[in-house]
């Protein structure tokens, strides 16, 4: 757990404080608002979820193969306290599944076919803020003492009306991490606060949606759920330009290894699912479908076992079916 106030005066021993303030007669200490990580709450991030009210259970991601340009991915939402200063900044970092989770698997931005970047432009139009709420909105039927909550019941959101905090104005632009730089992808959306919130104690919360998210997807992606990394930064007074990591999500720090909160907003196919196209007559009677084909995209993505292909809106299926397995010299099917 953090300090709540990471910028106050520390006390390294009673005489040197009492000399130093006999040295300075009784000058006023200057008020220092706090920046982004100083106060109390945490940040949260979570895949929007499909219905209102929001539903935990219900946070549905697309599916899009490697090679895609401008996929459609589901939107984010973060959720963040009123501790932000002018200049402090929040990163949406994407990556692939395991470029920063799992000891030996591939590591974001390799190459341009090994990454996953942000499809531009992304603007501020695409953002949307919701608040103040006075209790963590995502809490669930627990009054709102946790973000994490699967039992599928809605939101707690409860307005500040009362004494309502300052809303967030911010810049949004595509950027590149560090980890990025040299490959030409621009794996991250940023928003730069453009005012400085009032570091409500009481615990006011403002969450932010990112809409409109799209992803180029390199050809040589990993198979599997694509990440989204939020990070906090701190714009540091006393050497512009430089910024200091805030955990604020987690305890994550910005950079492409340390990772401790994230969600996934899409998932890259391991297999691409084609059909014959086939007319069907609404009359209720049974009617072939024609072949299903599954290419895998990835190597061995059809492992031993069983596959199951579901159709939606189909009640029924009746027989004979038949399966084939072509190309596979032997290998798992």
């Amino acid at each position: 757990m953090r300090n709540s106030s990471r910028r106050t005066t520390k006390l390294i021993g009673g005489a040197l404080f009492a000399a130093a303030i006999a040295a300075t007669s009784i000058a006023a200490i200057p008020t220092v608002s706090a920046d982004i990580g100083d106060v109390l709450p945490a940040g949260y991030i979570r895949v929007k979820p499909a219905t209102t009210p929001a539903n935990y259970e219900d946070q549905p991601a697309p599916t899009i193969e490697a090679g895609t340009t401008a996929g459609a991915a589901a939107s984010v939402q973060i959720l963040i306290g009123t501790d932000w200063e002018s200049g402090d900044k929040i990163t949406l970092q994407v990556q692939s599944d395991a470029a920063a989770f799992a000891a030996g698997s591939q590591v974001s931005c390799l190459s341009a076919a090994q990454s996953i970047s942000f499809a531009g432009p992304y603007v501020l139009a695409d953002t949307a803020v919701a608040g103040p709420f006075v209790s963590t909105p995502w809490g669930g039927p627990d009054g709102g003492t946790s973000p994490l909550n699967n039992t599928g019941s809605s939101d707690v959101r409860v307005a500040d009306i009362t004494n309502p905090s300052v809303a967030p104005t911010f810049n949004v632009a595509l950027t590149t991490s560090p980890s990025c730089v040299g490959v030409g992808v621009t794996d991250q959306i940023e928003i730069t606060f453009s005012n400085t919130g009032n570091a409500d104690p009481a615990g006011d919360q403002f969450e932010v949606t990112f809409n409109n998210i799209r992803y180029n997807v390199g050809a040589a992606v990993n198979p599997g759920p694509v990440h989204v990394i939020p990070f906090a930064r701190q714009a540091v007074d006393a050497a512009p330009g430089t910024y200091a990591s805030m955990p604020i999500f987690g305890g994550n720090i910005y950079s492409p290894v340390v990772v401790n909160m994230w969600t996934n907003n899409a998932y890259v196919a391991p297999v691409r699912i084609s059909s014959v196209a086939t007319n069907i007559v609404g009359d209720n009677a049974y009617q072939a479908l024609g072949n299903i084909t599954l290419t895998e995209l990835a190597p061995d993505a059809l492992s031993n076992g069983t596959h199951v292909v579901c159709l939606s809106t189909v009640n029924d299926i009746v027989g004979p079916l038949a399966v084939a397995i072509t190309g596979n010299a032997g290998g798992s099917g």
